[in-house]
């Protein structure tokens, strides 16, 4: 295993930021295989002798002298993943296939802005979002059950005292999006399933420091 990173900061402007480059060889990865027991289908957990995994994390943040209280933020990150041949219900599987719910490609974008009210109350609005690009669900990589690339947003409005009180109004994944956690696929026996993520949520939500 092998890591990398560097970290800064601008302080003439106000930013921040990280890089950090990874490599790691395993041996004996456990992952979800399908397979049969008799003339059942069934996932079990199995081992893949090898695997590799490399990729590039990078983060900024901005919060500009010349605006007080505003804060930006955004983060890459870069992965790549092959397994090694493994058995499956489907025969030998040939390396370089992808692990699990491992995108190559991850972004994240935020923004908050806070201005004071009175005394030591202000007010804060913020929104961010994360996307990922596909993802396969099982070691063999299936298409069918294979998610695609997808943006979820969040946002959060809050009246607070710092490190007192707290009373937001928050909205989960504003877009509606509807994505896929987890995937199983059974076609031979007629079934399979998808677990997805929560839909659009609101609420309300009051947090008091002690």
């Amino acid at each position: 295993a092998y890591e990398v990173g560097i970290k800064g900061r601008t302080s003439g402007i106000g930013l921040s930021y990280s890089l950090s480059g990874f490599y790691y060889d395993y041996n004996d990865v456990q992952t979800f295989i399908r397979d049969v027991v008799g003339t059942l289908p069934i996932q079990r957990l199995g081992n893949v002798d090898k695997a590799k995994v490399y990729g590039l994390d990078a983060d900024l943040v901005l919060a500009p002298t010349a605006i007080k209280g505003l804060t930006l933020s955004a983060g890459l990150g870069l992965l790549h993943t092959e397994i090694g041949s493994f058995a499956s219900s489907s025969g030998v599987v040939p390396p370089g296939n992808r692990l699990p719910d491992a995108p190559e490609l991850t972004l994240n974008l935020g923004g908050a802005y806070e201005v004071p009210l009175a005394g030591s109350i202000s007010a804060r609005l913020s929104v961010d979002g994360r996307y990922q690009s596909s993802a396969f669900k099982d070691a063999l990589n299936d298409p069918v059950i294979a998610v695609d690339g997808y943006w979820v947003w969040d946002a959060r409005a809050s009246i607070l005292q710092k490190g007192d009180w707290d009373i937001s109004i928050w909205g989960k994944n504003l877009g509606n999006k509807r994505y896929a956690t987890q995937a199983v696929n059974n076609t031979v026996l007629g079934v399979g399933f998808r677990v997805y993520g929560a839909p659009r949520t609101y609420g309300v939500s009051v947090s008091k420091s002690f």
